[in-house]
């Protein structure tokens, strides 16, 4: 389920970003800073994280229903500027840090443990 929660946020980023974070051959673990995040901005980060998981649930439909690439790429547009404005919409989290917490959960299997968690948690509720 780690894996599965990483390839989501791996998306979500890139998504939101418009860009690919790097695979995992230039982040090694060790190379990367490790940061503690409080249990309040995880708590933010996960409350995003639904929000972009839910935005890109209504697009994809949409995308896949798309006629022309242009459609498609208009699309993807709107569903980044959504992704975004979700982010600042999200009390306790900037689009920067949403981005640190998603890139470090991706090389260290303990914070992407705490964010399954806390994840699961709240879609148990």
């Amino acid at each position: 389920m780690v894996i599965r929660i990483c390839r989501i946020l791996v998306a979500l980023v890139a998504a939101v970003t418009g860009v690919v974070a790097p695979a995992t051959a230039q982040e090694q673990p060790g190379q990367m800073q490790s940061q503690e995040f409080s249990r309040e901005k995880l708590q933010a980060f996960v409350a995003a994280f639904l929000e972009l998981d839910r935005v890109r649930q209504d697009f994809d439909a949409k995308i896949q229903a798309a006629i022309t690439p242009g459609e498609q790429s208009d699309l993807r547009a709107e569903a980044r500027q959504e992704m975004l404005t979700a982010i600042e919409s999200t009390d306790g989290i900037s689009v920067e840090e949403y981005e640190a917490i998603a890139s470090q959960a991706r090389q260290d299997p303990i914070l992407a443990e705490r964010i399954e968690t806390s994840i699961t948690s709240l879609k148990e509720k």
